[in-house]
């Protein structure tokens, strides 16, 4: 009896090995890409921004809403926006 408790215990033991444990999801990369609409700008334009992230293969993504940019020069930032 003592042994058919024992194997019982150890068929238990070994089928709820898996159990429990999470599988650690894949780090997400992404590529962000920013556009503009002119390559030069002079003190005072307008400068339009289009920022668009995708995957590492180009798909699209819908992950990450804001964006932050940065405009600097040789003194340091001049302006920046969210």
């Amino acid at each position: 009896m003592k042994k058919l408790i024992a194997m019982l215990l150890a068929a238990v033991a070994v089928s709820n090995l898996g159990w429990g444990t999470e599988r650690t999801p894949e780090p997400l990369h992404e590529r962000v890409y920013l556009q503009t609409d002119q390559e030069f700008y002079l003190f005072g334009e307008l400068v339009w921004l289009k920022m668009l992230t995708t995957t590492e293969q180009g798909i699209p993504l819908n992950f990450s809403k804001i964006g932050y940019v940065q405009l600097l020069n040789e003194q340091g930032t001049q302006a920046q926006a969210m």
